[in-house]
């Protein structure tokens, strides 16, 4: 019987000898390719997605130009504002909010909440009264976040100082009061010109703070 020989030479299949078995073992990689650009692909369009509802719905940045909320926030300061909080609560007396102008809703200002819907905001003596239901004779804010000297004037010509706030409405100052185009000037906040309250401050690096808000839990 004869034996194969072990040193004889083996020969390499020719083109019509392959079968589509040996064909095959060169798919898994194509396939892997396409599996991981598909895969990279819909994680960039989840990614994109969750971007665009937390910056639609929830959160947006805003930078402050100006100095009307002096000392508090300056020219360059790059805000967080929360648009989430007011489709579930209302605002409060002393949040710092970001709102459309009201006279031009292309333009966003950022001001301080004074006087809530049923308030009269009355002003002076350098000075803010909040006449309500809870207080008929007037309370006098406490606005320990002004710098000391600042002026709360008029700037109006509205009868004794005094602004009677309607529904759904707000009054609104900068902590800059010299400075400030607010409520005194133009008049009420509609509550659906609100865009959300101010929560971070992102920039300048030296000053990243959650943004404190005014308290006033006796009026």
């Amino acid at each position: 019987m004869q034996k194969a020989s072990e040193s004889a030479p083996v020969s390499e299949p020719t083109e019509h000898e392959v079968t589509s078995s040996d064909r095959i073992a060169h798919t898994p990689q194509s396939a892997s390719v396409r599996q991981f650009l598909g895969e990279l692909l819909r994680n960039i369009a989840l990614v994109t997605a969750i971007v665009w509802v937390a910056r639609t719905l929830i959160f947006q940045p805003f930078v402050v130009e100006g100095t009307s909320m002096a000392p508090n926030l300056a020219t360059n300061d790059y805000l967080i504002v929360d648009k989430l909080t007011y489709l579930f609560s209302t605002p409060t007396r002393g949040q710092i909010v970001v709102f459309k102008y009201p006279n031009n809703p292309a333009i966003s200002f950022v001001k301080r909440i004074i006087g809530l819907p049923g308030d009269t905001v009355k002003i002076a003596d350098n000075s803010v009264t909040i006449i309500n239901k809870t207080h008929p004779e007037g309370i006098r804010l406490n606005e320990n976040y002004l710098t000391n000297g600042m002026k709360t004037t008029l700037q109006t010509g509205a009868a004794n100082g005094e602004f009677v706030v309607p529904a759904d409405k707000y009054f609104v100052m900068g902590d800059n009061r010299e400075a400030s185009s607010d409520s005194r000037m133009w008049g009420f906040l509609p509550k659906e010109d609100l865009t959300g309250r101010a929560v971070l401050r992102l920039f300048p690096f030296d000053k990243v703070e959650v943004i404190s808000h005014a308290s006033y839990t006796d009026i």
